[in-house]
């Protein structure tokens, strides 16, 4: 028994000593790998700039740079110069497990402190000393569950050149990894923004998210099943003179995805929306965009995923080229799930009344890719589209004298009249603008509201049931 018990206790004290080194291990590969998706995605760079690893504890530093053109932003060169050589610092601390030497917690597989260490940004942000802009503290328990917290520090931008002060008043958030789920959810207290013209005040922002999928499997692949929701509780424009005054409340961003394993798809959903919307002359109410794609082929964005780096470096004619043979030979894997974009609902109240509308289209039946693929007697073969938009007269009205409006300040027989003459002259017209419509069958009216539908099938388009040609 004594033997016994002396066995186990040496597997016990061997195994206490051994697993420390193994977390380092896992430690230093995640960071690799970490490292490696970060370089796969276009417009940015990373690189370990060192790494230390001993028996009880890994630190490390990584450098991320960006390239402001491979994010598809077009500034200014002006612009373009500041952020040439903007960086980012990444220094990594891990205490490894069982027994941690640092962090909170002092039992598990490790805790883990991440810090955007980079002072160089001071010249740009003013926030507390001693204290990284923003930080990571990670815990994993020994059945390897992952809890951690995050926050960025108040801070404040003062452009004195340019006439605007940001103040802001910092973020928390924490999540939670646990039987392959993240949850996270974060909140920022407001940010206040004077300039020149005004001042806004951007209310508290909230974000909720749940992910089935791990951080490196989440940047590994585009597909997982997932809910988030992006919400800013208010947004306040004031001019020095309260003149001008715009509030906005509740806006947000809510999107979802969901993997089908069968069909070896996706479906993603984004609504983009605000509960109202105020201005000295204009109110809105419950203003929505909800988008849907479905039927995305997995392996179509697993192939563009891998050569996305690529088909953006060359000559306009190069990458033209790179895109085509892109197509040429992964295209097909897209349209044979038969893909679906559709906006499920765009609408909105407005003092006049309110409107909605959605649209659905669908390529459908593709087994193999046209000689040419700007065919377009191939594509209609294969497109299914149905739509429809119904307003309250009122507001169907105002929103075409809007884009009659729109039109008659381009008009250069209108160009000696007022703002004032030009809507009036609109808001005459729109009704009998309208009614053109409605008496060609593109539109239905009556006493209370304008209505339409189409549906496009077969290369046949009609529009509330009346066959409309297409110009082919």
């Amino acid at each position: 028994m004594k033997k016994l018990l002396l066995s186990l206790g040496a597997i016990s004290v061997g195994a206490a000593l051994i697993t420390p080194k193994i977390i380092a291990s896992n430690v230093q590969t995640n960071i690799n790998t970490i490292v490696e998706q970060v370089n796969a995605l276009p417009g940015y760079n990373a690189s370990v700039s060192e790494l230390h690893s001993a028996w009880f504890d890994t630190n490390a530093k990584v450098l991320v740079s960006f390239d402001m053109a491979g994010l598809g932003a077009d500034l200014p060169a002006e612009a373009s110069e500041k952020f040439e050589n903007l960086a980012v610092e990444i220094a990594v601390n891990a205490s490894h497990g069982p027994i941690l030497m640092a962090g909170e917690h002092s039992f598990g597989l490790a805790n883990i402190s991440i810090a955007v260490a980079n002072e160089e940004l001071r010249k740009h942000i003013d926030w507390a000393n001693n204290l990284p802009l923003y930080g990571v503290e990670s815990h994993i328990d020994i059945f390897g569950n992952t809890s951690y917290t995050d926050n960025i520090q108040a801070f404040t931008v003062v452009e004195q050149e340019e006439g605007v002060d940001i103040n802001f008043a910092g973020y928390q958030g924490s999540g939670a990894f646990e039987n392959g789920e993240w949850q996270y959810t974060g909140q920022s207290k407001n940010t206040i923004i004077k300039t020149e013209n005004g001042d806004v005040v951007i209310g508290a922002m909230d974000v909720d998210m749940t992910v089935a999928s791990s951080f490196i499997d989440m940047m590994k692949s585009g597909f997982y099943d997932s809910d988030s929701s992006f919400t800013i509780r208010s947004i306040n424009f004031e001019d020095d003179n309260s003149e001008n005054k715009v509030l906005a409340n509740n806006i947000y961003i809510k999107a979802n995805s969901k993997i089908n394993t069968e069909k070896n798809t996706g479906d993603i959903g984004i609504t983009y929306g605000l509960d109202s919307l105020t201005t000295a002359d204009f109110k809105a109410e419950d203003v929505a965009l909800a988008i849907e794609i479905n039927n995305i082929s997995q392996a179509f964005i697993e192939a563009y995923q891998q050569n996305v780096n690529e088909l953006s470096v060359g000559t306009e004619a190069e990458i033209q080229a790179k895109l085509l043979q892109f197509a040429e030979t992964h295209l097909l894997s897209l349209l044979k799930a038969e893909p679906e974009m559709n906006v499920t609902s765009l609408r909105g109240t407005l003092a006049q009344g309110t409107f909605d509308s959605s649209i659905n289209t669908r390529l459908a039946g593709i087994d193999a890719l046209p000689d040419l693929l700007t065919d377009v007697q191939f594509w209609l073969s294969h497109a299914l589209a149905n739509g429809q938009l119904k307003g309250d007269k009122a507001v169907i009205e105002y929103l075409a004298a809007k884009v009659m409006e729109s039109q008659l300040k381009q008009n250069p027989q209108t160009a000696e009249m007022s703002a004032e003459e030009i809507e009036q002259i609109a808001m005459q017209q729109a009704p009998q603008f309208l009614q053109n419509f409605v008496q060609q069958g593109l539109l239905v009216s009556n006493d209370k509201q304008y209505s339409t539908t189409f549906a496009l099938k077969d290369k046949a388009l009609t529009i509330n049931d009346k066959p409309i040609p297409l110009p082919l």
